[in-house]
């Protein structure tokens, strides 16, 4: 699920089939070409965004590196590997042109950093060269893979140094589409999994290598220390 619009749970697909007396068996995908095929980069990834305290380390052959500027992470991944740079949904979405070009959406301002989210009107963004200067959002990249991917983490994730845990920042989530209303008083917040979700789609859509900058300093270290 990365939207309130989503269905996608299990309990749901059980509830389904149950209706129409279909049989549910229980299949455990335990490897897949994603990534690598590591399944130790996707357990390692659930491990850390899911706050879970199981000792994991990263092994195997997917290329992941955090970087400490979203201009490195472009240069290592678009002008470097030709890759494509995602980001999750911290920024809002202008989809009018502006003098004929895509409006900066996408704005760090401590790196003086500016991009446009993808143009949406083009279906080959992730392979067309005029697109490289686009950045992704999870709507346009969900189901695409790449050899290379770099991933800016929006402020919507970031890190609690006194609980040592990984944080979802409702505020700082700017996609009204996919929000889902706030929670009655003691309910968990939905949100929360749908950002882990949104970018735990977009950190494994590379096929070699995926790199990551933090707009949260916290969060930065958080992962640094898991690697």
């Amino acid at each position: 699920m990365i939207s309130k619009k989503d269905i996608g749970s299990v309990k749901e697909i059980e509830k389904e089939a149950t209706r129409f007396g279909a049989d549910i068996p229980t299949i455990e995908l335990e490897s897949q070409y994603r990534c690598s095929g590591s399944g130790n980069y996707i357990s390692w990834l659930e491990n850390i965004l899911s706050n879970r305290k199981e000792p994991m380390k990263l092994e195997g052959d997917f290329d992941f590196k955090v970087i400490s500027s979203p201009h490195q992470l472009k240069e290592e991944i678009v002008d470097h590997r030709g890759g494509r740079l995602l980001a999750g949904y911290e920024w809002d979405w202008n989809k009018t042109m502006v003098n004929g070009k895509l409006p900066d959406d996408v704005v760090i301002e401590e790196h003086k950093f500016a991009l446009p989210w993808n143009d949406p009107n083009r279906i080959d963004w992730a392979i067309h060269p005029v697109c490289s200067n686009q950045i992704g959002c999870i709507h346009t990249v969900q189901g695409l893979e790449m050899d290379y991917v770099g991933v800016i983490i929006g402020n919507d994730l970031g890190y609690d140094e006194e609980s040592n845990q990984i944080i979802v920042r409702r505020g700082a989530f700017k996609d009204k589409g996919a929000k889902p209303a706030k929670p009655k008083k003691g309910q968990a917040d939905p949100i929360v999994e749908l950002v882990r979700n949104t970018y735990k789609t977009l950190m494994t859509r590379g096929m070699k290598g995926c790199y990551v900058y933090c707009c949260d300093n916290g969060l930065e270290g958080y992962i640094q220390s898991h690697l």
